[in-house]
């Protein structure tokens, strides 16, 4: 468990925290989108998307939507912008979420990055988990099997990281189990 130090304490120290990170998210996605090599991307745009759980995407899925619920399978990542977004289906890559009210309830095999004023973590992320939230719950079923980068006002753990914790932020309620360092 690490509070400050690094190029954490250094990122975290300076002001507008979320205009920094919302304008690395959106350069990097910007950057990335014309090299997708695999499948064609889907992408979404309006007042909402959805993605019903029977469905699939073969290849990555971009939104920008005021609510985005993808309840199907993602073979590739998902980037999405919105007011609400609910992941509940599966994601074979990486998730980026930037929204008023982000939940990552399925599983992902790859890192997940979320921006949001409330974030709420329910299920396995084979990769790091990095948030920045206002309120921030990793839920009791949640297992990170990587690291674990956080900022909030209110951060409650209950869930289990098998790699290390780093947050800054208000407060920190570790319930779960923390297995790194």
């Amino acid at each position: 468990l690490e509070r400050n130090g690094g190029i954490l304490e250094w990122y975290f120290s300076h002001s507008n925290i979320m205009k920094r990170f919302i304008g690395v998210l959106v350069a990097l996605s910007i950057v990335a989108l014309p090299f997708v090599a695999s499948a064609a991307p889907t992408v979404g745009a309006g007042q909402q998307y959805s993605l019903a759980s029977q469905k699939s995407v073969n290849g990555n899925l971009y939104l920008a939507t005021g609510t985005a619920t993808i309840g199907g399978h993602v073979a590739g990542d998902v980037l999405a912008v919105g007011g609400t977004l609910l992941l509940s289906g599966s994601v074979d890559g990486d998730v980026a979420l930037l929204g008023g009210t982000a939940e990552v309830l399925g599983p992902v095999d790859g890192d997940v990055r979320v921006v949001g004023g409330t974030v709420t973590i329910n299920s396995r992320v084979d990769g790091d988990l990095a948030v920045v939230g206002g309120t921030v719950h990793v839920l009791s079923d949640a297992v990170i099997t990587g690291d674990m980068i956080v900022a909030g006002g209110q951060v409650v753990v209950d869930g289990v990281v098998n790699g290390g914790l780093r947050y800054r932020g208000g407060s920190l309620t570790l319930n779960g189990t923390l297995r790194g360092n």
